[in-house]
């Protein structure tokens, strides 16, 4: 009874046309047939980000989430202070465990320990992407694009292409659960030449950690190989299977920048 008399009552103050008193009467009616909203059984648990300190100003506050994976583990940043001295923001992480947010690598700092760091993405494996400022001895040389793995180093992605591509890629912006990578990067089309660098969208697909692993004992076997032998009959290259580097090969083999 009582809903006829909503509905009647809705149906006058629309008026008398046949429209308006079907759209009241349809609203109505399913609002009246929802079911009612449960209380929660319990309270959710709310992860916060890396902690600061007020009594002496050191830590992180503020920042931003950027993108969380199917497992719960979540990426962002935070600003970070030392003494009530501002040094930058950095890159976090959440775990999937839903521990406190973590800082994650960088590459380098001024001397007073400013820098850059961000993180855009994380894909399924807890690898995640974004940027950072690179320092040379104490001076800033502009952002590179990054990976974290599971060990929160930053990995420059600029180090696993051929240094005369002609590419210097700056920030990483997403990444797929098999590891190919896309951002953008400043393309130089004739090195030294009169063409001036261009920004161009990259895409890449990362070693598996194992392979880089692999790589690096291989490319130190070389190097000690180099320091013992005086004379020897063939120079040692990365895919000659006397230097100990044949399933390694060349990082270029598994590293494809697509132009």
């Amino acid at each position: 009874m009582k809903a006829k008399r909503f509905i009647r009552l809705a149906v006058m103050a629309l008026g008398a046309s046949p429209w308006r008193r079907g759209l009241a009467v349809g609203v109505l009616v399913a609002a009246l047939a929802a079911p009612a909203t449960q209380a929660p059984g319990g309270y959710i648990t709310v992860y916060g980000g890396a902690t600061y300190d007020s009594s002496s100003q050191t830590g992180y506050t503020g920042g931003s989430d950027s993108g969380v994976n199917d497992a719960g583990t979540a990426v962002g940043y935070a600003t970070k202070y030392d003494a009530g001295r501002y040094t930058g923001y950095r890159a976090v992480r959440w775990d999937a465990s839903g521990t406190a947010a973590a800082e994650l690598g960088n590459l380098g700092t001024s001397a007073t320990g400013f820098t850059y760091a961000y993180a855009n993405a994380v894909n399924d494996a807890g690898t995640a992407v974004g940027y950072a400022e690179k320092y040379d001895a104490g001076s800033s040389i502009g952002n590179r694009a990054v990976y974290w793995g599971l060990d929160g180093a930053a990995v420059d992605l600029n180090t696993l292409i051929d240094p005369a591509s002609g590419w210097t890629l700056t920030e990483a912006s997403a990444i797929s659960d098999t590891d190919w990578i896309v951002g953008i990067g400043s393309y130089d089309p004739d090195g030294a030449g009169g063409l001036d660098a261009y920004d161009r969208l990259f895409l890449m697909q990362v070693p598996e950690p194992a392979t880089l692993s692999l790589l690096a004992a291989g490319l130190g076997a070389v190097w000690m190989g180099k320091r013992r032998r005086t004379k020897g009959p063939f120079d040692c290259g990365l895919r000659n299977a006397d230097c100990g580097l044949e399933k390694a090969g060349d990082p270029r083999d598994r590293v494809r920048l697509r132009d």
